[in-house]
């Protein structure tokens, strides 16, 4: 929907705050932001570099975590660990 997964990475995240040359162009108004993660030994690391978000498709049990890093224009989607925090976005209906 966003130009694949090669570079959605780029046009999901955010004109400003990415480590590098990290950020993207925000072409459809998502406006990731490096937020890092947070993992099960209450520690929040990785801001600044990376943006994680959960997601799940209706009707699956199954939750997954996409990605963002300041280092690449893919956005990352896979099964993950659901002990881990990840952002979430949520959407007006």
């Amino acid at each position: 929907t966003v130009g694949g997964y090669s570079t959605a990475g780029e046009m999901l995240k955010s004109r400003t705050g990415w480590s590098g040359c990290g950020n993207g162009t925000d072409a459809y108004g998502f406006s990731a932001l490096p937020v890092g993660s947070w993992n099960a030994e209450d520690d929040f690391h990785l801001d600044g570099g990376y943006a994680f978000f959960w997601g799940a498709d209706r009707g699956s049990s199954s939750s997954y975590r996409v990605y963002f890093g300041y280092d690449s224009k893919i956005a990352y989607s896979y099964v993950y660990d659901i002990h881990s925090g990840y952002s979430v976005r949520c959407l007006k209906d």
